[in-house]
């Protein structure tokens, strides 16, 4: 008796299952691997004595996801590995470089470290590290042996809720180890070439790339998404044509996918079939279209290969196979099995791959696409006029745009918040110019080129000219305000829900049209229990907006800088500066670690927000929360900015038509929702006592708030400074006193000073600090002055984001990593995964 009807669908589930548990508890691989022995003899003996065996392959394959993780969570780092001189005084490492990525005016590099060299003295090393460089980079290429001296550092998350998990990203990728080094002190030892199959595949693709950019010299951004649809680079993809495509709901089109595969798997077997039509033997043997599909598998997989394998290009081509492995057989394939078969493949070669991106929206799409296919009918009988199969066909590539949008919804508003209302209509257009023209001539430029042959100028020019007119209707339709949406993000929770309603829901349907009464009982039931999960949800955050009577704040991890998001009762949303790195860094406060938490909280509408002052760690991260969320008021204290990023921000508040509230229209004191917002200063005249009292720079003319509620009440005093400290305590008095305190100045010794933390005598001090040029900003000597008043101190740059929660009498206050024990990233993890931080 088969246990299950489709059986390698509930082993990927499991081990699936077993993947995401390794994780969340990551342990030593011998546990899990004693465990799945363990399963292993059990499944046998069940088989031998022929015993029912349903559980213990599951468990089997459980236990060996989670053995195939662990490496990952739990390694084990031999001596000489680069983990093992993190934290060390700088030395010179001597690498190999892997990979090189070019970024403007800074570049990415991976090298494989050799040797360190310190006093003349050579120690063996082992272990990647990433390498940021700042400056030219251009004469460094994958295989040369380099040297640079740099200080090592552990890759290490911004341990903020809903953040991106960056340290496990990178494990993934064996790597735990970063450094940076002006690109000029870099010294090339050695231009040495990389051998093996993986060499010669990159030393193809960067041949190919640079054969269209020299071609395309004038037309970059054609030619950017040429390469990422012909060879899979996506480097050349600028943030400005990933967003228009996204908008208009045409993001797939620049990942190789199995549109891309399916076009090399139909074009190779109908070469193939036809060439071996020419062989009598293979024609009369009747064996032409079965060796045409063994044959076809080679130009598949080396398309794959030379995409760069991504998950969603490994999908494809492990389901060409079975396809074409099945014409072989000459047995019918099951579409289901097959993509089942494609996820364990996938997943036992590269358990790290189920979290990305592409693995999720690719197998989501493709999955909602077999199952409307599989109720719903387009294929026209073969007699049918024209114009019926032309209508047929016309709304199955309308359905299955539909069906893949479906399917991939609650992933895309997971990790991009943004939905596409004309994504159906432009890839019923789109589909056909880049995937059945664009593509198949950018393929035949890239075939003709690595053959030597003449003609692959003329089919690149033709590929270059289709994608001129894509992107021309691309940036057109995405300059539409109604072309997307933005929306909240969705916890694993909702997008669970998500996909019972909708299962539950198409089941409804087709038992209705099958008049199925058992069907329809059980579809009922299914739809009910999917109903009362999102009900709760629902009501859950209802209630969080609307009726929650507490204070809370979230002092975010945003590196070197200030950003705290404030929620006060019944709904009113502040946040407090948001953070900020230099232009060079290319990583956006904003975008990056502010927007996650809120869209995490279903946070659309910020009601104010509170510059203290523009300087770039306060301001820089609000530009894209302005640019993106219905802000409602900036608060600030009138002082301006020349700064490109203070430019940058004014445009969009003018732009948005946002209330701008200075010290001329912003009461000293409010009330708000029960909670009293106390401006205490700078001056009202500070902007004219500036000129003669140099001593008034921006840092000292910081906008200083205290919030309060009953006995509870914190204090934001920015980048105050001595003077500003001084005149503080002149002005306000008692008012200081202050349950909780941000530390003023990041912690700098130039603030805090005995006399502003007497006045205000905090209980919990946060440190939002960070490090400024490898250098830890904040002082030793100003968290002990702190500790000596009795103070708790929390600081964002080692315990992460911290949260306090408040009622009028009472308050609580913890850190996200602060007595982390083995379990609590897990827990946080689970809790984030419903949507909670606390």
């Amino acid at each position: 008796m088969r246990p299950y009807r489709r059986p390698v669908v509930p082993l990927v589930f499991s081990l699936a299952a077993g993947i995401v548990l390794g994780h969340l508890f990551p342990t030593r691989p011998v546990w899990p691997l004693a465990a799945a022995g363990v399963f292993f003899f059990m499944t046998l003996a069940k088989t031998v004595f022929k015993k029912n065996r349903v559980i213990e392959p599951l468990l089997l394959f459980a236990a060996l996801g989670h053995a195939s993780i662990s490496p990952f969570g739990a390694p084990n780092f031999p001596d000489g590995h680069v983990v093992r001189f993190v934290g060390k005084a700088p030395m010179t490492v001597i690498a190999g470089v892997k990979e090189v990525r070019s970024q403007g005016r800074r570049a990415s590099l991976i090298v494989e470290a050799e040797k360190f060299e310190k006093d003349r003295v050579k120690i063996p090393a082992r272990g990647r590290i990433r390498l940021t460089v700042y400056g030219a980079a251009e004469n460094i290429s994958p295989g040369d042996l380099i040297s640079f001296k740099g200080r090592l550092f552990k890759i290490k998350n911004f341990a903020n809720p809903f953040g991106f998990d960056y340290q496990s990203h990178m494990a993934f990728k064996r790597i735990w180890v970063s450094s940076h080094c002006p690109g000029k002190k870099i010294k090339v030892l050695e231009k040495r070439k990389d051998f093996g199959p993986g060499a010669a595949i990159g030393s193809f693709r960067r041949k190919i790339a640079a054969f269209i950019d020299r071609e395309a010299e004038s037309r970059p951004v054609s030619a950017g998404i040429l390469k990422a649809v012909t060879i899979g680079d996506r480097t050349g993809i600028s943030p400005h044509v990933r967003e228009a495509f996204n908008r208009a709901g045409a993001g797939h089109l620049l990942a190789i996918s199995g549109l891309h595969i399916g076009i090399i798997a139909t074009l190779s077997f109908f070469v193939f079939t036809r060439l071996l039509w020419r062989f009598r033997r293979a024609l009369l043997s009747g064996r032409a279209r079965q060796a045409a599909a063994i044959l076809s598998l080679v130009p598949v997989i080396s398309y794959a290969a030379i995409s760069g394998m991504s998950p969603s290009a490994q999908r494809a081509m492990i389901m060409a196979a079975v396809v074409l492995f099945s014409l072989w057989a000459q047995r019918r394939h099951e579409p289901f099995n097959a993509l089942a078969l494609a996820a364990f493949a996938m997943l036992i070669l590269s358990p790290q791959s189920l979290f990305s991106i592409s693995f999720r929206l690719s197998f989501a799409a493709v999955f909602a696409i077999l199952w409307g296919f599989s109720h719903i009918r387009f294929s026209p009988a073969p007699d049918a006029p024209f114009r019926v199969r032309a209508a047929r066909w016309s709304g199955a590539m309308l359905a299955a745009s539909f069906f893949a949008i479906l399917g991939t919804l609650p992933w895309t508003l997971f990790y991009f918040s943004q939905v596409s209302v004309i994504g159906i209509a432009t890839n019923f257009v789109l589909i056909p110019l880049v995937g059945f023209l664009a593509t198949p001539l950018g393929l035949l430029a890239v075939f003709f080129h690595g053959l030597g042959l003449f003609g692959d100028h003329f089919f690149l020019s033709g590929a270059l000219g289709v994608l001129d007119l894509c992107f021309w209707a691309i940036e057109s339709v995405a300059a539409l305000p109604f072309a997307a949406v933005e929306t909240i993000g969705l916890s694993y929770f909702e997008i669970f829900c998500f996909y019972a309603l909708l299962g539950s829901g198409s089941l409804a349907v087709f038992a209705f049209q099958e008049k199925d009464r058992e069907k329809k009982k059980k579809a009922a039931i299914l739809a009910a229990g999917a109903l009362a999960l999102t009900a709760a949800d629902v009501s859950f955050w209802a209630y969080d907006r609307l009726m929650r009577r507490d204070f809370r704040a979230t002092f975010l991890d945003v590196g070197q800088g200030n950003a705290a998001l404030l929620e006060f009762p019944r709904g009113f949303r502040m946040l407090v500066d948001g953070g900020g790195f230099r232009s060079k860094s290319g990583l956006d406060t904003g975008r990056h670690m502010i927007a996650p938490l809120l869209r995490g909280k279903k946070i659309g509408t910020i009601d104010a927000i509170l510059l203290s002052h523009p300087d770039s760690d306060h301001l820089n991260g609000l530009i894209y929360i302005a640019e993106r969320f219905n802000v409602k008021s900036i608060w600030t204290n009138g002082e301006k900015s020349g700064s490109m990023s203070y430019r940058k921000l004014t445009k969009i508040i003018r732009d948005k038509k946002i209330e701008i509230r200075d010290l001329k229209t912003l009461p000293r004191t409010l009330d708000i929702q029960g909670v009293r917002v106390e401006i205490l200063y700078p001056p009202d005249d500070f902007l004219k006592r500036k000129k003669k009292e140099k001593w008034r720079n921006r840092n000292n003319n910081s906008l200083v708030a205290r919030i309060s509620l009953g006995s509870f009440s914190a204090l934001f005093p920015g980048d105050i400074m001595e003077k500003g400290e001084k005149e503080l305590c002149e002005t306000a008095g008692d008012a200081l006193k202050s349950a909780v305190l941000l530390a003023p100045h990041h912690g700098a010794a130039t603030s805090s000073t005995e006399m502003f933390v007497k006045k205000v005598s905090p209980e919990t001090v946060v440190i939002s600090s960070g490090r400024r040029y490898g250098r830890l900003f904040s002082r030793e000597s100003v968290s002990k002055r702190y500790q000596r008043h009795g103070a708790d101190i929390f600081r964002t740059d080692t315990d992460g984001a911290v949260m306090l929660k408040a009622g009028p009498d009472h308050w609580t206050v913890h850190a996200r990593n602060k007595g982390r024990s083995p379990f609590n990233g897990a827990f946080n993890e689970i809790r984030e995964a419903f949507g909670l931080c606390f």
